[in-house]
């Protein structure tokens, strides 16, 4: 396999202040500036407390990471953890903070804050996996893992009513895998 280019932490603020542009032109253009909380389809269930949400952010997150653990004995797993630490290079912790602030927060508002409220949880989700294709075979299952985690994202996302809990759950997966592939601990 070739080298793969490695990823500047620069240019990944720059995409992602550029996501987050978008996600707030895209709520701009169809008249609901706020994305990040959604309009309820129904005002029966009352949205869930602030620590409610906050818990199923973080639990969510921590469940996914500690699956990424399991899933870390398997070849495929491996090869994955391999071609991500090539690509991304060695991150510092503060690399590693403000990549996993800024994709969290700019890919949970695009996809579940703009893009959720229009096209639905299975197109919102399917579009955020594919967003996650990587240069090689190696990099499908990661995409794979984004699309269920875009439907986990999704309907907790439906369940509070804003993307509070989805931020924060992508955000703890983000930094902890982040820290960990750059540590060649994952793969």
């Amino acid at each position: 396999m070739s080298e793969l280019p490695r990823l500047s932490t620069s240019r990944a603020l720059i995409f992602y202040g550029v996501l987050l542009g978008g996600a707030l032109l895209w709520g701009a253009l169809r008249g609901d500036v706020n994305i990040f909380v959604l309009e309820r389809l129904t005002d029966d269930a009352p949205r869930p407390d602030l620590l409610v949400r906050v818990g199923l952010g973080v639990g969510i997150g921590l469940a996914f990471v500690i699956l990424a653990r399991v899933l870390v004995g398997f070849r495929w797993s491996q090869r994955l953890g391999e071609q991500m630490r090539k690509l991304l290079g060695p991150l510092s912790l503060t690399d590693v903070t403000l990549l996993a602030i800024a994709s969290s927060v700019a890919e949970e508002a695009f996809f579940r804050g703009a893009m959720q409220p229009q096209l639905g949880v299975v197109v919102a989700s399917i579009v955020f996996g594919l967003m996650h294709i990587g240069p090689g075979k190696a990099f499908w299952p990661w995409t794979l893992w984004a699309v269920v985690s875009g439907f986990a994202l999704g309907y907790v996302t439906e369940y509070t009513g804003d993307i509070l809990a989805a931020t924060l759950a992508h955000f703890t997966v983000n930094y902890f895998n982040l820290w960990q592939i750059s540590r060649g601990e994952l793969g």
